[in-house]
């Protein structure tokens, strides 16, 4: 790391101040798959002297990145086979705050800038906002859940945090089927859309751009048979539409103001919400689809799916023949069956994967390696994420009782870096009004006139 100054460090990693590049770079240099597997491409010589060999820079730091994100999360859901102790020294535990029940649902907003973000913690029938920046509490309300649910079973935050949409949790076969929406800055009633003949399994907010501002002024809900358009103003239904044939819908997901994807058996389609007819296109993954990650839809067009095994795959839309999947990464061989994958969530090359018993982090770059593996079977209870961030709900033993936190992971590592400028910004700020604040007191005594003799004397002064 010599090699490099620290300035050149920020251009290159501009996310992650030089300390923590460096306590990612011990942890990678820490890791054996890693290590052995770009033997070919460096020497021992190479970290202190000489020059990065083609692509070994990059492969550094995205392996590095993957690491330091890796630790993170298992500082908290600690790995069976893991060395966190010795880790320890290097990384910083991920932010957290003490939540008084047991979380049901996370949700971030849709904003990118930390400072205007809020995540929603449902806890029974009550929900906790908390600011994204600071982890500052941002109140509390009530939730109006019909008769037979007891909590909320998936929830969304719109993009500037005035609404909530919350989808309670009824056992199926339940004759409820509604999605509430919530206004957040105020107390009162939820607008309620009754769903016929259909549970909901869960909802999104449509994304706004350039060209379709008022698209977040509609949210996506979706069943086991399609998904439906709701106008969050009045909540009516403004539109559905079916899937083919008979596989039950596993989820949905919005790409952005006019697309949707959906993934029913072993089908993900494509879907444009301004025609009313089937979707665009559809691709056979070959194995049943799970959950899936859309982070890199925007800049890639790559989406990334969970199956049923708990296997990790890799769906890429720009192929000039048809759209192919690629299978990433399967689960062990182990004795007993893999169980599905739950949720997945990818972020700069580190992937998390999730199934109802384990955590497993992945780096995707220079090769896909499993950085390790966590019980969190009766611990985990909720996860979200959004752009740079994911959020963990958790319980840790406290004496002889279960405490619930939330644990907020960078996964970006540019929220950790900003809140050091920030603090610095603050802190020269601070320092000078206290100098001017100085200057100004120093200025009024310089230009104070000395007492005169009568007037230091009063009126009998002369006598």
């Amino acid at each position: 790391m010599a090699v490099c100054s620290e300035e050149a460090w920020r251009k290159v990693f501009h996310f992650l101040s030089f300390h923590e590049v460096a306590r990612a770079g011990f942890a990678f240099l820490s890791n054996r798959t890693l290590k052995e597997h770009l033997e070919h491409t460096w020497n021992p010589q190479v970290l202190e002297f000489g020059s990065w060999p083609n692509g070994g820079f990059n492969d550094f730091l995205a392996a590095a990145r993957a690491t330091y994100i890796s630790a993170s999360v298992f500082s908290k859901l600690p790995r069976a086979e893991g060395n966190e102790e010795t880790l320890g020294r290097f990384f910083a535990a991920p932010r957290s705050i003490m939540v008084p029940g047991k979380p049901s649902a996370l949700s971030f907003n849709g904003r990118d800038e930390a400072r205007e973000g809020l995540l929603a913690v449902a806890m029974g029938r009550e929900i906790k906002l908390v600011g994204r920046e600071d982890l500052s509490n941002c109140g509390t309300f009530g939730l109006a859940l019909p008769k037979g649910s007891r909590e909320v079973g998936t929830m969304a935050l719109s993009c500037d945090s005035s609404i909530l949409a919350v989808v309670p949790h009824v056992d199926f076969g339940s004759s409820t089927a509604e999605v509430q929406f919530y206004a957040t800055e105020e107390k009162g009633k939820p607008m309620v859309t009754k769903l016929r003949d259909c549970l909901p399994l869960g909802v999104e907010f449509c994304q706004a751009d350039a060209c379709t501002p008022s698209a977040s002024d509609h949210a996506i809900s979706w069943f086991g048979a399609g998904f439906c358009k709701i106008a969050v103003a009045t909540a009516d239904v403004v539109a559905s539409w079916r899937t083919e044939g008979s596989a039950e819908l596993n989820g949905c997901r919005v790409l952005g103001a006019h697309t949707n994807v959906t993934f029913s058996g072993q089908k993900v389609s494509l879907w444009d919400l301004r025609t009313s007819g089937g979707p665009l296109h559809s691709v056979e993954v070959g194995e049943v689809v799970t959950t899936m990650d859309a982070s890199k839809w925007c800049s890639s067009s790559v989406l990334f799916l969970g199956d049923e095994h708990g296997s990790l795959h890799c769906l890429d839309w720009r192929t000039t023949d048809a759209p192919c999947s690629q299978v990433l990464w399967k689960q062990p061989n182990i004795l007993q069956k893999p169980l599905a994958a739950r949720k997945l969530m990818v972020e700069r090359g580190c992937a998390c994967l999730l199934t109802d018993s384990s955590l497993t982090m992945l780096t995707m770059e220079p090769s896909l390696t499993q950085l390790g593996q966590a019980d969190i079977q009766g611990r985990l209870h909720a996860v979200t994420c959004a752009s740079g961030v994911w959020a963990l709900a958790m319980s840790e033993l406290s004496g002889r009782s279960n405490q619930f936190i939330v644990a907020i992971v960078d996964s970006s590592g540019q929220g950790s870096y900003l809140r050091k400028q920030k603090e610095l910004l603050e802190v020269r700020v601070q320092k000078s009004e206290q100098q001017k604040k100085q200057k100004k007191k120093k200025k009024e005594s310089q230009g104070k006139k000395p007492s005169s003799g009568k007037s230091a004397h009063g009126r009998n002064s002369g006598r």
